[in-house]
């Protein structure tokens, strides 16, 4: 029993691990596809796309935390 579930394991972990991350975006997978150079230039511009939005929430709440920091570090120095 242990030896049926070790293996179901490792195939999962393989099955998981060797997949190629351009088949997960459609875009990325049809411009590599069609276009050769072209469509690799694509799909590398849609990565930049994608961490340009993961990015930009991130330096959103960072400036506004810098902002509140500073706001409350001079009402504490006002005395308030």
């Amino acid at each position: 029993m242990v030896h049926r579930i070790t293996a179901a394991l490792t195939v999962a972990y393989v099955w998981a691990t060797a997949a190629n991350p351009l088949w997960a975006c459609p875009n990325c997978k049809e411009g590599f596809l069609d276009n050769g150079q072209a469509g690799i230039n694509l799909a590398r511009g849609f990565e930049l796309s994608i961490y340009l939005m993961l990015g930009a929430p991130l330096m959103i709440l960072s400036t506004l935390a810098t902002v509140f920091y500073f706001q409350i570090r001079a009402a504490k120095r006002s005395g308030r």
